[in-house]
Parts: C-alpha cells; structure tokens; sequence
C-alpha cells in the first residue's frame, strides 16, 4: 500500500539513513508514515501517528521479520504490532504465495456505510435500599448512596459510556453529590472511563498498585482526538489507594474494600463488601454468566472463607447478581475429582 501510494504521487521525503536502515515518510491519506528498510530494501517497520480511546495520542508500529522466498518474492514470515512500546498483537506466517488469482471487494460492500455506534444503554437495578447496579450492557458498574455522597463503582468500556453512568447517577441520586470512583482493576475494558470521571472532578480510590497507572493516564496527551478531560482545566487526579483493605462509611453504612491476592486475572484486582446488606461487588473473579468453570472463582470463594463475609448476594460487573450459594457450586463443580 505504501508502495503504490508513492508510485501514484503520494509526497515522498527524502531518504535517512542511520546504520543498516533507511527510512522515509510517505503522506498517505491517513497521514504520513514512515516506513524503514534494510540494506535489501526490505520494509523492517511502518510507524505512524494514531489516536487510541485509552491512551490518547500513540505511535502505531508494525514489525517484518523472518524473510523467505515466496513465488518469485522474498517476504515476511512473522509481523508484529505496538502501540507505543506494548506489542499488541504477533503473527506467524505459516505458508505464502504470490500472484494466485485476485479478490474482488463486493459492489454491496463497497457501498456499505459504516454502522453508527449505539448509544449506551445504562439501566438501573436497586439490589439493596441505596445501592444499584447499572447494567444494560455487557459491563456494569454499580452504585452505593451514603448519607453525604455517592461513590461510583467502576467506569468500564468508554467516554461515552461513563458519561451516560455518571447521567443515570445523577438522576438517581440527585442531591447528593458524586465524590468518588472505585476502580476494580488497570485492564482497559475497566478503567476506559478514568478520564470522564478525572474531568468530573471524582477522587479515585483504587489498589495501591494502580497510581502510577491513574496518574500517567490523566497526564497523557489527547490532542489528535480530544476528549473531555483534555477540554477542561481538572485538578491533579486525587489518588486513594488499597493495601489489603480500606473501608469508606459514613456512620451508618460501610463499603469495605478488599485486595484479592494471589487473583491470576490482575495482582491488584479489589472487590467492595456492603457487611450490613450482605452484598458483594466484584469485577472478573467470577462472572455468573458464563456458567460452568471460571478460572478464577475458587479464588473469590477463598477470601470469602477466610474473611468471613456473610454474602446473600454477589454483584458481578458482568452479567446478572447470583448467590455464594451458586459461586459455591462452581468451585466445587471445577475441583471435584473426576470420577
């Protein structure tokens, strides 16, 4: 593609060469990318500048290596793709040919628009007086009313998303103000919403293992595709961090948050108990909807034991609540010796 760009008149820098390699930058409709040979002239990477949901303005790379003939040619036989230093994807070319027969793109598909995304759908279920789970899609956050504040727990899956959470907070909670953000877990389908609650003005309350990851993402460049907190003048990111457990209340009810140790999905995963509802908030150490073996349920149960928690009902960010009862179950089901 870059190839055919430059054969068709797209601007073509002149070459660098530092060592072994040669790069030149080629504006392409999407933009300039710059594309590195070695002395065979055989393409080593192409960089570009990007936009990313999560991380704000990156530098996308792909990587060709492992060369061999193929038909007449010498090609790739393993490519690997980054965003900024974290490979996000490795392939291994198993057989190539050149010059087979062609592919024709449908004339239906040529013409077909790309789908709108849909508006997140955020519903409201109040599984104990003061505390709902916002559900509606496939993440959930949850919600818990004490009697000066409102703390919000998890911001998953997008801006827009979050926004429409932090919509359907107000609404429930309309004179109480929205403080705070606990933040299960890093992984991005979780935390996508960290810089739509950071522009809210929320204090965010997270594993001690997780601040570095709150204060880059707040710091990170937004200008190729700004979102909100790029907008707004927010104040440093006020960071609250878990050890083994932190317990917010305000005299009368109490969200204890615990570290789940040794859980193999994140080493700084939290889950969030309400003792007086008997309700257990938690993200990815046990999705009920899923059924049958989960990975890492027999961990979830385990700090249930040795805490002692008394658990009616367990609020997954995934899927519909369930019962220890059902949990139980489930680790016993995936530990029991087959007969």
């Amino acid at each position: 593609m870059l190839v055919r760009a430059a054969l068709e008149g797209a601007a073509v820098s002149p070459v660098r060469t530092t060592g072994n390699e040669h790069a030149v930058d080629i504006t392409t409709d999407g933009g300039v990318v710059t594309l590195v040979v070695d002395d065979q002239h055989r393409p080593l990477r192409a960089t570009s500048a990007g936009a990313h949901p999560n991380l704000g303005d990156v530098t996308l790379t792909t990587r060709f290596s492992d060369y061999a003939a193929a038909g007449g040619f010498t090609l790739p036989g393993t490519f690997a793709t980054a965003v900024d230093d974290f490979t996000t994807a490795e392939f291994t070319v198993t057989s190539s040919v050149a010059n087979e027969g062609t592919t024709e793109v449908p004339d239906a598909l040529r013409a077909a628009a790309e789908p709108a995304p849909a508006a997140p759908n955020v519903t409201a279920d109040e599984v104990a007086p003061g505390v709902w789970l916002l559900a509606g899609q496939s993440h959930n956050s949850a919600l818990v009313a004490f009697k000066d504040r409102t703390v919000l727990i998890e911001a998953p899956q997008s801006e827009a998303r979050t926004k429409a959470v932090l919509a359907k907070v107000r609404e429930l909670t309309p004179t109480t103000p929205l403080t705070t953000l606990v933040m299960t877990h890093h992984h991005f389908d979780h935390s996508a919403g960290l810089r739509a609650v950071l522009a809210d003005g929320l204090a965010v309350v997270t594993h001690e293992g997780n601040r570095d990851f709150v204060t880059t993402m707040a710091a990170r460049p937004f200008t190729r595709q700004p979102d909100t907190l790029a907008s707004v003048k927010a104040p440093a990111p006020v960071v609250e961090t878990v050890a083994d457990t932190r317990t917010i209340t305000d005299g009368t009810r109490s969200l204890v948050l615990y570290h789940l140790a040794g859980n193999p999905h994140s080493d700084t995963l939290l889950m969030a108990y309400l003792p007086k509802e008997k309700v257990l908030i938690q993200a990815d150490a046990w999705s009920p909807e899923g059924g049958g073996y989960h990975p890492y349920a027999a961990n979830l149960l385990d700090h249930i034991t040795r805490l002692k928690l008394d658990v009616a009902r367990i609020v997954p960010l995934h899927g519909a609540p369930a019962t220890l009862k059902e949990l139980d179950a489930v680790v016993n089901a995936q530990t029991a010796p087959p007969r």
